[in-house]
């Protein structure tokens, strides 16, 4: 009897010395785990496109507003009924921000400013003269002139971008009184 229960012991530390061995030689079982790919795409500026501020020929007067093409309008009423002349251009920003196009009405009224909703990098060709920086590192730089082709820019949209707005519309339409 006791024979057989050396036997059976042994025969049971062999078959499970045998199932540790075939679990040794195994390679554990591989978890498949969901890699998630995240691409990150550089900002990317869109091909500089040199723009100018709108010629006095034309800008149009709707109602107390004035607009030009390209998306260009003012944002406080005027009461001039003419422009006069081209006064230069003003640009604010950190390495790009926005263009004020400056206007003279007549004799007595207050400038005319128009703008476009586009971002404009800083201007550095023509008659632009950096004449400020402010401390919070934006810039502001002037071009007076009475000639638009003096002041060069170029417009900008930052593309592939998930959290920007899409660029605005460039050739808005005039609205109609």
């Amino acid at each position: 009897m006791r024979n057989i229960s050396k036997n059976i012991i042994v025969f049971i530390g062999l078959i499970a010395l045998s199932y540790a061995l075939i679990a040794c030689s195994q390679q554990p079982a591989k978890k498949e785990i969901a890699k998630k790919v995240v691409v990150v795409k550089p900002k990317v500026l869109a091909p500089k496109e040199t723009s100018y501020c709108p010629k006095v020929t034309q800008l149009v007067k709707v109602k107390l507003e004035w607009y030009g093409p390209g998306g260009w309008g003012s944002h406080n009423p005027s009461f001039s009924n003419r422009i006069v002349t081209f006064e230069g251009a003003q640009w604010q920003g950190i390495r790009n921000g926005k263009v004020i196009c400056i206007y003279k009405g007549n004799h007595d009224d207050f400038p005319i400013t128009l703008q476009t909703n586009r971002f404009i990098q800083q201007p550095s060709e023509g008659s632009w003269n950096e004449s400020n920086m402010k401390g919070n590192g934006a810039v502001i730089v002037n071009c007076v002139t009475d000639n638009p082709a003096r002041c060069p820019f170029s417009k900008s949209a930052i593309i592939d971008n998930p959290y920007a707005a899409p660029p605005p519309e460039d050739d808005k339409p005039i609205p109609k009184e």
